[in-house]
């Protein structure tokens, strides 16, 4: 097995903490009253924090290698135009 390059190293990490978060923040929404005002502002948190994840892990998966192969990976409609 190949070791990951430094950038995927740390693109990786980003992803890893950010998805942590995103599942405290899940939690911490879980457990506020339905009639909690903060409840909505935990939502939108919930969310934003969501989509950072996804952006980081599709960052990573994008990052153009495959690391069981070592080969490069295909090109797709949304890496070729740089959809995030």
């Amino acid at each position: 097995m190949r070791a990951m390059r430094f950038d995927d190293t740390i693109l990786y990490e980003q992803f890893v903490n950010a998805r942590l978060k995103a599942v405290e923040l899940t939690d911490a929404f879980r457990e506020t009253q339905a009639d909690d005002p903060r409840r909505a502002v935990l939502w939108d948190e919930v969310v934003r924090q969501t989509e950072q994840a996804r952006g980081l892990l599709e960052s990573y998966l994008a990052s153009g290698k495959d690391l069981a192969s070592g080969k490069d990976q295909p090109t797709t409609a949304n890496t070729l135009h740089g959809v995030r």
